[in-house]
């Protein structure tokens, strides 16, 4: 549990939702691993490790299948239903055939976890650069590690490459905000990887017995850190219409409905808050001045995207609200 996230003041802010639910923050090999262990537990048959060579979509009354190896062998199985679950690079969604949409975006994202992090084990820090266009981020895992990232607006990565990337990844976190005390003894605990923060997805997450969930089925910008969170809705979302229906294709198709749905939700959101919070120049400055003092005095202006996702109010009368556009800027 992760009861305070901090911006540029260092104050610690506690948040939850109504419901009380505070955020989380993990190392998500161990997650991983929690949820295998629970699938076993189920009932589940666990291989691992294995490699996915080959994913078949259903065809001429056969079933979808599976070709990977395992132990040696290469194994072939079909299945009613087969759920790629494999992230942004899926077999399963290349097997689909359907041409991802994208939208390209400006900001870089660089990311690392860390060893050796000083400072609050029980604080966050989420900080929007003064300048707008840069946001730095850092969440304690536990035993003096953090996961840390950067949103810039940098076209090219080769700074944080090599012996002196893990250096200027620090020194530009420090210099948007994150306290210095907080990273000066840190060290790399994995890789250093930088690439666009750019949305990612299918318009029909289904079909021929194949279902996409999570990275598989649309990625959302990556500076808002919704994807686990999708990825357990997604889950959620299909499990309860595959027991619910007793035709799975009218469930994986209602399931598909919801997803394409809250994920365009989710996209709105984020594009308002990259809108107002990350766009570079004064009058940018000024109107998220101006927002974010109407959402001190009326809190419920702003929206809540790591609380509630998806189910914010994003209607146009929230969105003049969000933006405070009913009230005049100040000359």
């Amino acid at each position: 549990v992760l009861p305070a996230i901090a911006g540029r003041s260092g104050r610690p802010l506690h948040e939850e939702t109504p419901e009380g639910d505070l955020a989380r923050t993990f190392f998500h090999p161990t997650l991983q691993q929690a949820l295998i262990d629970e699938a076993e537990r189920a009932g589940a048959t666990i291989a691992r490790p294995a490699r996915v060579r080959e994913v078949t979509p259903a065809t001429d009354g056969k079933q979808p299948s599976v070709r990977f190896d395992y132990d040696g062998d290469s194994i072939e199985v079909s299945a009613r239903l087969v759920v790629g679950a494999d992230g942004r690079t899926s077999l399963v969604r290349t097997a689909l055939g359907q041409p991802a949409r994208e939208h390209r975006s400006e900001r870089m994202l660089t990311g690392v976890r860390l060893a050796n992090v000083g400072g609050d084990p029980e604080m966050g820090y989420l900080i929007v650069s003064p300048e707008p266009g840069g946001l730095t981020a850092l969440f304690p895992q536990g035993d003096g590690h953090a996961r840390a990232y950067l949103f810039t607006h940098e076209a090219d990565n080769s700074a944080y490459r090599g012996d002196d990337g893990l250096r200027h990844f620090l020194d530009t976190a420090v210099g948007i905000g994150l306290p210095a005390e907080v990273v000066e003894n840190a060290t790399a605990a994995g890789p250093l990887a930088a690439f666009s923060a750019s949305d990612s997805w299918i318009p029909e997450p289904h079909g021929n017995g194949l279902v996409l969930v999570g990275d598989a089925a649309g990625m959302s910008d990556p500076t808002w850190g919704m994807g686990m969170a999708l990825l357990f809705r997604d889950a959620r979302v299909l499990s309860e219409a595959l027991t619910s229906f007793d035709d799975w294709s009218t469930a994986v198709a209602h399931y598909a409905t919801a997803r394409v749905d809250y994920f365009e939700r989710v996209l709105t959101a984020e594009d308002w808050l990259s809108d107002l919070m990350l766009s570079p120049g004064d009058e940018a400055r000024s109107r998220a001045r101006h927002a974010q003092h109407l959402w001190g005095t009326d809190p419920p202006r702003a929206i809540d995207l790591p609380g509630l996702g998806p189910d914010n109010d994003l209607s146009e009368e929230a969105r003049v609200r969000f933006f405070g556009e009913d009230v005049p800027m100040e000359a």
